[in-house]
């Protein structure tokens, strides 16, 4: 049996390995563009590389081009070539990209929660400095 302090030892390791395994995917979604492609992916479910460009305004070809190959190299959106004549990519969230958006959704709902209400913390600081900017108001 393991004791309590041997799994102490190994939680910041474990913690380290899964840092290391999400660092990839965290920078990827830290670009510009990557987040709007998401939710365009997630919202036409599929869609070919003009189409993206034309619903993002303001987006480059190679802007767009990095984006993709950065997603995809992730797992996070699949290319899917046809064997037309010529050949036609379609661009579409993989499993993984699906399961992020509510993920991603419940991080935005996270932050306007924090953004409307301040920390006990900041609240406090707050009332004192309210309170000390009434009394040098009243004594000068």
């Amino acid at each position: 049996m393991v004791s309590t302090n041997e799994q102490l030892n190994v939680l910041p390791i474990e913690l380290a390995n899964l840092s290391g395994k999400i660092h990839s995917e965290i920078h990827v979604l830290n670009d510009r563009w990557t987040l709007p492609i998401i939710f365009l992916l997630e919202k036409e479910n599929k869609m070919r590389f003009s189409q993206i460009k034309r619903s993002l305004k303001g987006i480059g070809g190679r802007s767009l081009s990095r984006a993709l190959t950065s997603l995809e190299s992730v797992y996070i959106i699949a290319r899917t070539v046809t064997d037309s004549n010529p050949p036609a990519v379609y661009y579409s969230l993989s499993d993984k990209g699906v399961r992020l958006v509510p993920i991603l959704l419940e991080l935005f709902e996270w932050k306007d929660r924090l953004e409307s209400k301040p920390y006990p913390a900041t609240e406090e600081i707050m009332i004192k400095e309210t309170r000390h900017i009434k009394k040098e108001s009243v004594t000068r």
